[in-house]
């Protein structure tokens, strides 16, 4: 067993399940769907560490979200889906941050940050903000 910063027991990974449907909005579905599911808990990490340092994370860099940029907001979804982010103590901080997040809260919780996001993102793209010096994925 290890024991948190924060005082409090802990395994050494917490495995959280995002699960997408028709509740959710269009943005952040089709996004699900444009980022391979090995990049998507990446992106939702340093997505994560973003807002918690209450710095706009410029998701646009990691991925080609022009696709977005024409969504038809009003459009009925699809199929459920579900992606899994898993939290390991070398994630730092971001692991004592979920944690503390009651279980059946984080999915959601990490769904509406990715959202806003997104939406920061594709309102960037849309108005032809510069992207100049920002790091790309390799």
């Amino acid at each position: 067993m290890n024991i948190s910063k924060y005082g409090g027991s802990s395994n050494s990974k917490i495995t959280v399940a995002l699960f997408f449907g028709k509740k959710d909005n269009i943005v952040l579905t089709h996004f699900k769907e444009l980022v391979s599911k090995a990049d998507f808990p990446f992106i939702v990490k340093a997505a994560l560490k973003h807002y918690i340092k209450d710095d706009f994370f410029k998701i646009h860099v990691y991925t080609d979200l022009t696709s977005l940029l024409d969504c038809d907001l009003d459009k009925d979804i699809k199929n459920k889906t579900q992606r899994n982010v898993i939290f390991t103590l070398e994630d730092g901080f971001l692991f004592d941050w979920i944690e503390e997040i009651p279980q059946a809260q984080r999915g959601n919780k990490i769904k509406s940050i990715l959202s806003e996001c997104l939406l920061k993102s594709v309102d960037v793209l849309k108005n032809g903000e510069e992207k100049e010096n920002l790091m790309v994925l390799s």
